[in-house]
């Protein structure tokens, strides 16, 4: 299968009635910012052809974005500079409106025949599309890249775990012929008619401004973006997210289910704010390890595998898709509210408990409690963006463990995770701070604070590897 029709379980069709008869065919580039397997982008080529009219790319980079802040908006531009090279190699440009997209899309999309956007999962995005959607004139087609499969075809409820969801998603991705395959963007027809205003001249009479260079590093300060929370030197875009993935393949997978705990290796991937920005699809990562045959799926689809890649592909798409699961049937992820009935019932009969020690937003953020392993944690997230899953485990846990009560230990780690961390403002990110409070997880043994929901103590930080030599290289 090819083209449409290869994609059509991934595609919804939104206000179809509509008339197809503008100049031009525009696709939003917000979620997919890359071109090597952008679903979106090859089905907005593939209707360019069909119709024989130019295609626009359009970004919208909005220095108020939600929780956006300097080191955010330098990954980000990281990858913007290798997609619009990338584009441009196709004979295609990136135009960037400095804007929000409700005023840009609306605008850049009036002479449209037809926009192509990428999925959001979380609340804003989906609610911002259909708003969006809502206001252009032409048919406007979603596509629900960045997953293995289309999350409404994987489950039509919040799954409970991700034992619930694995049987259902695996049984799915392992069907012959369930993943779009990989093929090579044709360029536009050569000489496709332009409709007699370009998407510039479009925002510019919206009283949009455009940024009149490539986007790069270089841009950041005339952007006004919050620049409380400096960016890392860690490179963003879909160059560095390559060359992550097949340093990580080549020499680190196959000690991935012995190494991945360990904060003091590099044991695990780091694809995560990759993943985050869209400068690499996870489908790219599936079909690369099914290609070399590192990859079969469990028969019972009820557990990781026991090989290495199977239990890093469980954490790619299982423990991710649950993520987005949860974002899409939960509309309350941004507080405590979101846990399970049973959490929030042990949470609130120990809201009263002592305890060791309590700390406010301020102390946490500045890595000042009484424990070095915490401060350590911490002090890595501020410093490089990023924490070991296993320390961010742990890190949540002791926020919930010192905070006056579970609706404030959620806010703040909710908080902190999405100001410091490339990969915040994901549905990782909610999903990892729920599980900290009883989220896709079950009861366990009752004790002070936590109730039944799982504790993690230090002292079995200190079973799995050198906590000492963590805590000595974060300064704590």
């Amino acid at each position: 299968m090819k083209g449409m029709e290869e994609m059509e379980h991934r595609i919804s069709r939104g206000f179809t009635e509509r008339p197809a008869s503008g100049g031009r065919i525009l696709y939003w580039m917000q979620a997919s910012v890359r071109v090597r397997d952008n679903l979106a982008l090859a089905l907005a080529l593939d209707e360019a052809r069909e119709r024989r009219l130019p295609l626009d790319v359009l970004f919208c980079l909005d220095a108020r974005y939600p929780e956006a802040n300097e080191r955010s908006f330098a990954f980000l531009l990281d990858g913007l500079a290798d997609a619009s090279r990338g584009l441009e190699a196709l004979g295609l440009s990136l135009t960037v409106a400095l804007s929000a997209a409700d005023r840009a899309v609306a605008a850049a999309g009036e002479r449209a025949a037809a926009v192509f956007f990428d999925e959001g999962y979380l609340p804003f995005a989906r609610s911002q599309r259909a708003d969006i959607a809502a206001r252009l004139p032409c048919p406007v087609i979603t596509v629900a890249d960045n997953v293995s499969m289309p999350p409404s075809l994987v489950s039509a409820k919040e799954e409970w775990s991700a034992a619930t969801l694995r049987a259902k998603l695996m049984r799915l991705v392992s069907l012959e012929g369930s993943l779009p395959q990989s093929r090579p963007l044709e360029p536009p027809l050569r000489g496709a008619p332009r409709p007699g205003e370009s998407i510039a001249e479009s925002l510019f009479a919206a009283g949009i401004r455009v940024l009149e260079r490539r986007p790069g590093r270089d841009t950041l300060e005339s952007l006004g973006v919050d620049s409380s929370v400096a960016a890392t030197g860690e490179i963003g875009g879909e160059a560095a997210a390559w060359d992550r993935w097949e340093e990580f393949r080549d020499e680190r997978l196959a000690s991935y289910d012995s190494a991945r705990n360990d904060p003091n290796i590099a044991g695990c991937s780091g694809l995560s704010p990759a993943l985050h920005f869209g400068h690499i699809s996870p489908l790219s990562i599936v079909r690369d390890l099914k290609a070399r045959g590192l990859w079969r799926a469990p028969a019972s689809f009820r557990a990781a595998g026991a090989d290495p890649a199977s239990k890093f592909l469980d954490e790619l798409l299982v423990r991710r898709e649950l993520s987005i699961n949860f974002v899409l049937h939960n509309r309350r992820i941004d507080s405590w509210d979101c846990l399970p009935p049973w959490a929030r019932a042990t949470l609130e009969r120990h809201r009263a408990d002592g305890r060791s020690a309590s700390y406010s937003l301020e102390e946490f953020e500045s890595a000042a409690t009484h424990e070095r392993a915490w401060n350590a944690a911490q002090r890595e997230l501020m410093a490089t963006g990023r924490m070991h899953g296993h320390m961010r485990m742990y890190w949540g846990k002791k926020i919930l463990e010192w905070s006056a009560d579970p609706g404030e230990a959620y806010r703040i780690a909710l908080l902190l995770n999405n100001k410091y961390a490339l990969d915040g403002r994901d549905p990782n990110s909610y999903a990892g701070v729920a599980w900290c409070f009883g989220k896709h997880d079950r009861p366990w043994g009752e004790r002070a604070v936590y109730g039944t929901v799982r504790s993690m103590v230090e002292s079995g930080l200190r079973r799995k590897f050198d906590l000492d030599a963590y805590v000595r290289r974060w300064g704590a």
